[in-house]
């Protein structure tokens, strides 16, 4: 008999050396030393064959060693994290603002803002949908109300809270949260906080959206003619822009024009203001 794996035509085994090796079956390889051998992973071969090597599978397609017993059997490979599969192309990135966590033992998932998940059907699996709670004391992901084993229980867990992570503070499009009355952001922003308007500006909440929608409040206003004793905004620094000293202080300039002795001429902090009949409001220079 010819050896293992190797024959010869009926009248035509003349010697052993007449004795050839088999073609070989779908998913192997003819390695002339050792005989048919199968594919290597990623590889396919179709049946009766004598070729010394298989045929990879397409560009990020894969199949287990000896299984690819045509291109067919190649299937599109798990995608990794931040990326989908789309049946035609392969993995392709996310979308703005969507995450994806790779495949979790063959079951892809998908995690929305409400932390949902999906286990889309592998084998024996359904398409199932469920909920991820991630409480104070205990971590629980259930599916149709059953919970998964521990091993997927924790792997859920911990991609979960990668994911999580992965997702950003978007910039602001006029402040993500509203800035305060006389304060102003503008758009595509980052800031942690928001920008005051100019002495003596001011602007609604939320509605400050530039520098110029801080507008002069009421109380900045002198009329004309006026010596700006009835003066109550908030100024607080010297026509050639320096510091106001603080009414209740006596440094550096000591005076008489406290909030004791003037009580009805609106003396709070370092506001302008014209207690004793000036031509019009001042303070004193506190540099």
């Amino acid at each position: 008999a010819c050896p293992a794996g190797k024959g010869a035509a009926a009248g035509s085994g003349t010697s052993q050396s007449a004795c050839t090796w088999k073609d070989c079956v779908a998913g192997q390889s003819l390695d002339q030393s050792t005989g048919c051998q199968p594919c290597p992973a990623d590889e396919w071969s179709l049946a009766a064959n004598a070729a010394s090597t298989c045929t990879a599978c397409p560009a990020g397609k894969g199949v287990a060693a000896g299984s690819g017993t045509s291109q067919s059997a190649c299937t599109w490979k798990d995608c990794v994290a931040g990326q989908s599969l789309d049946q035609s192309t392969g993995c392709q990135p996310c979308p703005a603002d969507v995450k994806w966590l790779s495949s979790l033992s063959g079951r892809s998932m998908e995690f929305s803002s409400k932390r949902s998940f999906y286990l889309h059907g592998m084998s024996s699996w359904q398409r199932q949908r469920g909920s991820l709670w991630m409480g104070q004391e205990h971590k629980k992901v259930t599916a149709h109300g059953k919970p998964l084993d521990q091993e997927h229980h924790k792997e859920i867990v911990l991609r979960a809270s990668i994911w999580i992570s992965a997702c950003t503070w978007k910039d602001c499009s006029s402040g993500c949260q509203a800035c305060p009355a006389d304060q102003w952001s503008l758009a595509a922003n980052a800031a942690s906080t928001c920008t005051a308007c100019p002495a003596g500006k001011g602007v609604a909440s939320g509605s400050g959206t530039q520098q110029s929608d801080c507008t002069w409040t009421p109380d900045e206003c002198v009329k004309a003619g006026e010596d700006g004793s009835d003066y109550r905004g908030t100024v607080s620094v010297t026509a050639s822009g320096y510091v106001c000293q603080r009414w209740d202080s006596q440094s550096p300039n000591t005076h008489s024009r406290t909030p004791e002795n003037y009580p009805d001429s609106g003396l709070q902090e370092n506001y302008c203001r014209n207690p004793d009949g000036e031509s019009s409001a001042w303070c004193f220079n506190a540099e």
